[in-house]
């Protein structure tokens, strides 16, 4: 005994078409909106920033340049003093930029309140405060991303129910 069986497919490239992007627009929301929260963590952390100049440069969403149909680039960047706090510093030396000139000098206030010039000095480095790498983790990341793909899908499925 035998049967023979028939599926008639005109239709689905458009189908597909239409949850690719769909689903693609969630997509970029998604990342664009954990990175952005991801960017406002780091901005709250806890890091000294004199000027604020490193907290205002944080920033974080997409790269639309770099977005294709099969990946979504996100960040989180900031300018400023940010990855020498992030990632800390070796120990270095720091000259003062006209040090060769007779006016170079670097000034420092110490702590009993009196004023110090030099024209080098050996700064000892700092430890790393990673506040941008652990604003959000990548685990994290990929639960979040999860949950919002599968939210995408079922309310997909809804409307094409409904529809």
């Amino acid at each position: 005994m035998s049967f023979k069986m028939e599926l008639d497919t005109r239709g689905l490239d458009g189908l597909y078409a239409v949850v690719q992007s769909k689903l693609q627009d969630v997509l970029k929301r998604g990342v664009d909106s954990l990175m952005s929260e991801a960017a406002e963590r780091a901005r709250g952390a806890s890091f000294t920033d004199r000027s604020g100049d490193t907290r205002r440069s944080i920033e974080g969403g997409i790269l639309t340049a770099e977005t294709t149909d099969t990946q979504i680039t996100g960040y989180v960047k900031a300018g400023g003093a940010a990855r020498f706090i992030d990632g800390g510093t070796v120990p270095h030396p720091i000259e003062a930029k006209s040090a060769r000139g007779p006016r170079g000098r670097l000034r420092f206030e110490t702590q009993a309140g009196g004023v110090v010039f030099a024209k080098k000095v050996n700064h000892p480095g700092t430890k790393p405060n990673p506040f941008i790498t652990t604003a959000m983790s990548q685990i994290e990341f990929q639960v979040r991303m999860t949950q919002v793909f599968s939210l995408a899908m079922r309310q997909f499925i809804e409307e094409t129910n409904r529809g």
